[in-house]
């Protein structure tokens, strides 16, 4: 694989469960890239993501939408690791 600085396209795909990884963080890794390569072309391609609220066998509640607010905030959270 081509180091990204060498790169002139870049594309995040994910498929499924990746499909919502690609929603979720591809700001973030759109900034990494350019970060590395300023000059590059970047698509993000989701495939296939369809997410049904049913209700949890774990706790018997509708908290699939709740599950998916906590993944967006943590996505966007402007903080950085130490």
């Amino acid at each position: 694989m081509a180091p990204i600085e060498l790169l002139s396209h870049f594309v995040l795909q994910g498929c499924s469960a990746g499909a919502l990884a690609t929603y979720a963080w591809t700001d973030q890794v759109m900034d990494y890239v350019r970060m590395r390569n300023p000059g590059i072309t970047y698509w993000a391609l989701p495939d296939s993501a369809f997410y049904v609220d049913y209700k949890s066998l774990r706790n018997g509640q509708y908290d699939y939408k709740d599950q998916m607010k906590a993944l967006y905030e943590v996505a966007n959270d402007e903080r950085s690791f130490p």
